[in-house]
Order: C-alpha cells, then sequence, then structure tokens
C-alpha cells in the first residue's frame, strides 16, 4: 500500500512538473514583448535667418557702365552761325586726367560770304585740356577739327577747325572761340564761338 501510495505522488509530481513547465514555456513564447527601440530625442537647433545682402555685396553688385564717359548738347553761335551740336566726352583721354577727347556732329545755318542761306551739316573731334580742378568751376582749352559732311547743294566740303576756352560746372558748361567751317569751294564761314550746353554722365 505504502509503495502503491508513494508511486502515485512520484506521477503526479512528475505530471504537475510537465505541465508546469509547458505553462511556463507557453508563458514565455506568448508573453515574449519585442524589443522596443530607444527613442532619441532630436537635436535642438537654431533656426537659420536669411540675412539681407548688403549692397556692396558681390551678388548685389551688378554690371557697372563706365563712370568717365558724359555725353552733352550745345547750343549757339559756331563760326559765326546759329548751331546746335550732340556730343559724348571720353574722360582721361591718353590716361591723363587733365585730358579728354570730344566727338559729335553739329548743324548750322545761315548766311555765307556770299550772303545766301547755307545748312551745313558737321562731324567733329576735339581735344580737352583742363586747365583747374575742383570742385567748384573748372577751366579748360580745346581745339580740334571738323568735316563738312553735308551742305546746300549735296556738295560734301573739306575740314575746318575751331579753338575755344571753355569752363563747366556741374552739368552745365560755356564755351567762347573761333571757328572755321569749310566747303571746299568759295565761300566758306568762319567767325566766333559762343555756346552753352549741358552734360550728363551716364
Amino acid at each position: 500500500m505504502k509503495r502503491i501510495t508513494a508511486l502515485i505522488i512520484i506521477v503526479a509530481t512528475v505530471c504537475f512538473t510537465g505541465v508546469g513547465f509547458d505553462a511556463a514555456y507557453a508563458i514565455v513564447r506568448r508573453g515574449r514583448t519585442p524589443m522596443i527601440a530607444p527613442q532619441l530625442e532630436p537635436l535642438a537647433t537654431e533656426p537659420v535667418v536669411a540675412k539681407p545682402l548688403g549692397s556692396d555685396h558681390p551678388k548685389r553688385v551688378g554690371p557697372r557702365l563706365p563712370r568717365d564717359t558724359d555725353i552733352g548738347v550745345t547750343a549757339g553761335i559756331f563760326a559765326g552761325l546759329p548751331s546746335l551740336a550732340g556730343e559724348i566726352r571720353f574722360k582721361n583721354f591718353l590716361d591723363m586726367d587733365t585730358a579728354s577727347a570730344k566727338l559729335g556732329v553739329r548743324y548750322a545755318q545761315g548766311d555765307d560770304a556770299d550772303k545766301v542761306l547755307r545748312k551745313y551739316a558737321l562731324v567733329f573731334a576735339d581735344g580737352v585740356v583742363d586747365l583747374s580742378a575742383g570742385p567748384g568751376a573748372i577751366l579748360y582749352v580745346a581745339g580740334g577739327v571738323n568735316y563738312l559732311a553735308y551742305t546746300t547743294g549735296k556738295k560734301p566740303g573739306t575740314f575746318g577747325g575751331e579753338a575755344y576756352l571753355g569752363m563747366r560746372e556741374g552739368g552745365l558748361y560755356a564755351e567762347a572761340g573761333y571757328g572755321t567751317i569749310r566747303t571746299g569751294f568759295s565761300p566758306s564761314s568762319k567767325g566766333l564761338i559762343l555756346s552753352v550746353g549741358f552734360k550728363h554722365r551716364y
């Protein structure tokens, strides 16, 4: 009887042990929790604020036009005749700070030496040398040649010349001197130069 009782106890123990092992294994399998990756906090960064570019920044500086050239118009008397001219003045001519060159066209009309009304279209080239420096009014001396491209009767002329003194301040200037217009045939015109003008730098 004692042997049977002991056997029953052993069998029950083994059964309960097996059941407990299976249950524990099932709990481990079913209750396995997935690995949770650690949550990383984002790095604190300061907001990037675009700074405005200065006026002298390379990205703000576009191509610039040359600042040593003036354009101008004059009206008055040339070689004793009413005239109107347009010109371009190039400063720092031949790399000289006080020298400049003028190229332009001129229209004039009036009675010639034979008292016949005549129209003239000329092109001219002058050299200018400053006699004083700014600020304020600047005195200069100038002279050059002109060519009569057209005159009344559709006859081209030949070369004449001019020499004059001038004074400029700001965008205004005045000139006085002596000039000639040569037609290549008689008669020609010569006389006083007296004009005022306005120039603009571009």
